[in-house]
């Protein structure tokens, strides 16, 4: 059975996200619905043993998810960008988990410590959402002028990392009191945990906006740094539940709000994202890569230095030849012929 489980996942992981990714929608949903389906509150096709593993491979999805953000990130593009890349690392993060703390006791009763805990679960941004996305704006040169999709990229990397050590700093504030799962809260439940991801994503855009003070950004831009910085999908799915398997109070209104808020996002976002990039005029075309700048430099650079160095030469001519004929030797030669003749 157990084997058999995991033939199960992989294979209706696989298949899932294929559907999935066929409709243009990341295929991390498609995996999504497949655990769904194939858990204990649906066909009940997994193994009670790998269940109880699910909490030891969360951890390692988290620790893949830390190194993949490090590896991906590129301090040149900080250093270049400057100010505006440092701030969306964490400044949207921090406006999304206030507006958790400050909502989500109202709609669900929770303390405000739960509450924190809810909202570094749910400020993350998915670089599985979003990356592809930015480096398909770098491939078609699209806001590269401006650094908008280098300015993206760096931020999403250290957002995760950042919301991960603030969701093991308020993790630890808890004490087990034992908590029981139900999926179907997530549906009772729809709409107020719908009103709680809209608020914080409202707070997020603020967030950004302030990121963006002082920036050569124009409001539609500044629009799309927006909408890009809405997805989540990676980091929820890997912690989301996280508090439930502790044993928090909290833990199934956590893992219910980690759900919808991926089913609610991603596709949202990622649609968002590709209709603004293909069937809009925002963007102004810049170089297409970095090495494609560098390579057009240079070659700017040897066409001046070939034209200087044959623009050197015909004056080394011209000053040769004006030495050599400049009417004094035509004299010389005159003068010379006179002595003759007078000889």
């Amino acid at each position: 059975m157990f084997l058999l489980s995991i033939a199960l996942i992989f294979l209706g992981g696989l298949i899932f996200s294929r559907v999935v990714a066929a409709l243009r929608l990341p295929p991390l949903l498609g995996m999504l619905v497949a655990g769904i389906v194939l858990g204990p509150y649906a066909l009940n096709l997994i193994d009670g043993s790998i269940l109880s593993l699910s909490s030891d491979l969360r951890q390692i999805a988290l620790v893949i998810i830390v190194l993949r953000a490090g590896l991906s990130l590129d301090i040149t593009d900080l250093k270049k960008i400057g100010r505006p890349a440092a701030f969306m690392c964490f400044v949207p993060a921090c406006f999304e988990i206030c507006a958790m703390v400050a909502f989500a006791p109202l709609l669900f009763g929770m303390t405000y410590a739960e509450a924190a805990l809810t909202g570094t679960v749910v400020a993350a941004v998915s670089p599985a959402v979003i990356i592809p996305k930015m480096i398909m704006m770098q491939e078609k040169g699209l806001g590269t002028e401006k650094g908008i999709p280098q300015m993206i990229m760096a931020g999403a990397s250290v957002d995760d990392v950042f919301v991960i050590v603030l969701f093991t700093a308020f993790s630890s504030l808890f004490v087990l009191v034992g908590a029981s799962v139900d999926v179907s809260y997530a549906v009772r439940s729809l709409g107020l945990i719908l009103v709680l991801i809209i608020c914080g994503l409202a707070f997020r855009c603020v967030g950004v906006l302030c990121c963006l003070i002082k920036t050569k950004l124009n409001v539609k831009e500044r629009l799309f740094c927006e909408v890009a910085y809405t997805p989540k999908a990676t980091v929820q799915a890997a912690i989301g539940g996280v508090p439930l398997a502790m044993g928090l109070a909290c833990g199934e209104t956590v893992l219910a709000i980690a759900v919808v808020s991926i089913f609610f996002t991603a596709p949202l976002g990622a649609f968002a994202i590709d209709m603004i990039i293909r069937r809009t005029r925002l963007f102004k075309k810049g170089c297409r890569r970095k090495t494609e700048c560098d390579e057009t430099n240079e070659e700017v650079v040897i066409a001046d230095y070939a034209d200087s160095v044959i623009a050197k030469n015909v004056n080394t001519k011209c000053t040769d030849r004006d030495e050599k004929v400049p009417g004094n030797e035509s004299a010389d030669t005159d003068a010379k012929e006179d002595d003759k003749s007078l000889l």
